[in-house]
């Protein structure tokens, strides 16, 4: 072998100078790092983000709020008022002073025990219009105002719930058709004959319309339930129990609206729901006045085979033959009297 191979051969490798300047390098980094002087995310145990900061409530107030979703006409109790967050806290949100007003309750002891008006979701802050009078008993009773009493009725019997809430106010009508044609049941002779037949021909396209509930309230809104009945069908496979969806309504209205509003179903009247208006300066006290019928017969006339007031349900019998008089009229002599009962004009004569 010659003096310039052996001098090639024992020459420094490429790949050795590369290996040597990386270990270089990183020591040279890793020493920095540990003297502080420059920082590597990937090797810092640090989180990089700053910590959220809780805001500053000094000097504001505490106040109670819904810990749940609660119900109408519900007592509340202390477990209604807990933080589902935190064990053992009660659930608050931090006001300002100034901005707590005279109707947010501010204290737990005026809010245990109290009945709810309607349902408040969680978070939501008291206030004393939420709240029927102390002593009040929960339940739906509570829904009912003084002097007033509940029902409890199918939908589908009182049309035009749907959609009234807890507390709305309403009326009822009941419409009842004239039964019958009254015209074929007269018995009237006389120059006024034609005269009253045409009304009793128009009579019979008219309906009795009662208010007979005024200024009711909603205790309960529409809701459905589940009622189980026996189906009957078919002989050869029996009686089956079976269930189906109900729609019910309880309402409050005057004690003395509660038999007519009975009678009006039970006796098939279309009965419907007449909401009032929501706003607060509603006045209460208004009444819905009912349609009066016009009657072509004096009340309890005789001389007709049927009483027309008779044949219809609740009719307001309003004698509108103002200008027409019933009289008798005799014929013959002696023994061969005819008696006969006509109306004529009236001219104000007794």
């Amino acid at each position: 072998m010659s003096a310039a191979q052996y001098k090639r051969r024992r020459g420094t490798s490429p790949t050795l100078v590369v290996l040597l300047l990386f270990v270089a390098v990183v020591g040279t980094i890793g020493t920095l790092y540990a003297m502080g002087e420059i920082q590597l995310s990937f090797l810092s145990a640090k989180s990089t983000e700053e910590p959220e900061k809780k805001p500053d409530t000094r000097g504001m107030v505490p106040i109670p709020i819904a810990g749940r979703t609660i119900p109408p006409y519900t007592r509340i109790e202390l477990t209604h008022l807990m933080d589902p967050r935190v064990p053992g806290k009660i659930a608050e949100r931090r006001l300002p002073p100034g901005a707590v007003s005279e109707s947010i309750i501010d204290d737990v002891g005026q809010i245990v025990g109290r009945v709810l008006k309607t349902e408040i979701k969680a978070g939501y802050m008291f206030s004393e219009s939420l709240f029927y009078p102390r002593g009040t008993r929960p339940g739906m009773t509570a829904g009912i105002p003084p002097g007033k009493r509940a029902l409890r009725l199918s939908a589908e019997d009182v049309l035009g719930f749907h959609g009234l809430n807890i507390g709305d106010r309403f009326d009822i009508c009941a419409t009842s058709p004239i039964e019958g044609n009254i015209a074929d049941d007269l018995d009237i002779d006389g120059p006024m004959r034609d005269e009253i037949e045409m009304q009793a021909k128009n009579l019979g396209k008219q309906a009795v319309v009662r208010f007979i509930v005024q200024n009711g309230q909603v205790v309960l809104p529409v809701s459905s339930r589940s009622e189980q009945y026996t189906d009957k069908a078919g002989i050869m496979s029996g009686s089956r129990q079976k269930n189906k969806e109900v729609e019910e309504i309880v309402i409050a209205i005057a004690p003395d609206e509660l038999a007519p509003l009975m009678e009006a179903i039970d006796v098939g009247d279309t009965v419907r729901c007449i909401p009032r208006s929501g706003h607060p300066d509603d006045p209460r006290d208004s009444i819905t006045p009912d349609q009066e019928l016009t009657m072509p017969f004096a009340e309890g006339a005789e001389g007709t085979k049927v009483d027309p007031a008779a044949r219809t349900r609740g009719a307001q019998r309003k004698g509108l033959l103002d200008t027409i008089r019933r009289v008798e009229v005799i014929e013959g002599n002696g023994g061969k009297q005819k008696r006969d009962i006509q109306y004529v004009p009236d001219r104000g004569s007794n």
